[in-house]
């Protein structure tokens, strides 16, 4: 799988976008699809957004102004059009079906569209409308109108003033009436708003035959743009289209936007000693490698960075830790309500549940869902109350040899759940490495930035 948006763009360079973009767009034409519902570009503006991770801009508009275009070049170099979503004003999850973001006009010109400017200076083929409504030059109080039926953002704004020339799309779910007059295009998904009550509409003379052809020249310009017309696309959705060289420039992108050293003698480290390195921190043996929701992929496989270092030196991998899941001592019809450093993944059984649980060094109890077939893995089992849908647990791990050494580099690990004794392993080393992660999803924000 690809980084995240956010950490190729923190490399802050124009043409890994467009090797990023060119590569994501060739996975997508050989999947046979012809439009990626990509790249994300809004703004960060709430440092808690669930869908952060998936936006290329981070907090500043003329960086993500100057990267959207070749991600844009690049995804529609392989023949596949590219999306911009989402417009506009979608920089927060929660409530994100309710919420009016009012807005005064210069300072959507200022902040909010120059991201969605580079997208369109980079011919992207189609935007995504958003969720949430939007009042322009409203007060505090007032309510504005949904984002995929707003004539101000979407007819005036985004078609008129900033040129655009494609086909808006709603995201899913997200139309509330038939609004090709304020500017929709095309509903998502189904057909409830934009097919027989759309020709009773032109029937009616509420639309005209004008509007109807313009819409229709959006969409169908982007797909002679990027080719589609001349060499139709017609590869088989279950095409394996992971290759080596994607692989690598993967991981190219992900040290390009991750590390931050600059080698000045010390780096690269030796591997033939003397050195001891000190890696603390149970994302070390179980990262997080991606975000929740539509932007969500789960990788093949995924090579954690204890195992990397150990095998730099010469190191096999820890044994796995020792769990009690096989004495099956869980608690039906109990939960452990809190949301003390939890984290959701699915889960086909209670025993599956359990696992994964005492696969992390950061879980205590686990609740398993059964009906949803969750596993919500937590760092306490505060709270309990009782819920027939509920299966709870408590995972006891035995600890794993935290020492290993091979002729003169020796590798000390811990999970730091024990604060005095990783601090007395950091102390004790030449090197030391910490691993932290903290996760975010669609459809909510982040409750703290812990």
């Amino acid at each position: 799988s690809w980084p995240a948006s956010l950490t190729v763009a923190a490399a802050w360079d124009p043409e890994a976008m467009r090797a990023w973009g060119a590569a994501m767009g060739d996975e997508f034409y050989r999947k046979g699809a012809h439009v990626q519902l990509g790249p994300g570009l809004c703004v960060a503006r709430i440092p808690r957004n669930g869908r952060n991770f998936e936006y290329l801009s981070g907090e500043d508009p003329y960086l993500g102004y100057v990267l959207a275009q070749p991600v844009v070049e690049g995804i529609q170099s392989a023949g596949v059009v590219a999306n911009a979503k989402h417009w506009v004003n979608n920089n927060q999850e929660t409530d994100r079906g309710t919420i009016s973001e009012n807005v005064d006009e210069r300072t959507q010109f200022e902040i909010y569209y120059p991201v969605f400017e580079g997208a369109i200076k980079g011919n992207v083929g189609s935007f995504m409308c958003s969720y949430n409504k939007v009042c322009q030059n409203c007060n505090a109080t007032e309510i504005g109108k949904w984002s995929c039926e707003n004539p101000d953002t979407l007819k005036v704004d985004l078609k008129e003033r900033l040129g655009f020339k494609g086909f808006v799309m709603s995201d899913w779910g997200a139309t509330h009436s038939t609004s090709i007059n304020e500017g929709l295009d095309q509903e998502q998904p189904g057909s409830n708003y934009m097919a027989a009550k759309l020709k009773t509409m032109v029937e009616s003379g509420e639309v005209t035959q004008e509007k109807v052809d313009d819409s229709a020249v959006r969409t169908l310009w982007p797909i002679f743009q990027v080719g589609l017309f001349d060499k139709p696309n017609n590869n088989p959705q279950s095409t394996n289209v992971t290759t080596e060289a994607h692989r690598q420039l993967a991981k190219e992108l992900s040290a390009q936007g991750t590390v931050l050293l600059k080698n000045d003698g010390v780096l690269p480290l030796k591997p033939e000693g003397p050195l001891t390195i000190a890696v603390i921190g149970s994302q070390a043996q179980l990262p997080v490698v991606h975000g929740g929701g539509s932007g969500q992929v789960v990788p093949s496989r995924v090579k954690d960075p204890l195992t990397s270092i150990r095998a730099w030196v010469g190191l096999p991998p820890l044994p796995a830790p020792v769990n009690n899941c096989s004495n099956k001592a869980y608690e039906t019809g109990v939960d452990f309500f809190n949301n003390d450093g939890q984290t959701e993944l699915d889960a086909t059984s209670v025993d599956e549940c359990c696992q994964m649980c005492s696969a992390r060094g950061d879980c205590v109890g686990f609740s398993f869902q059964t009906a949803r077939k969750q596993c919500w893995m937590k760092s306490d089992t505060k709270n309990m109350v009782p819920n027939s849908e509920v299966i709870s647990g408590v995972c006891k791990n035995t600890p794993v040899p935290g020492v290993d050494c091979n002729k003169n580099v020796c590798v000390h690990y811990s999970e730091g759940l024990n604060h005095t004794e990783a601090a007395a392993l950091a102390t004790a080393a030449d090197v030391t490495l910490i691993f932290g992660a903290t996760t975010s999803s669609e459809g909510s924000d982040r409750g703290d930035l812990t």
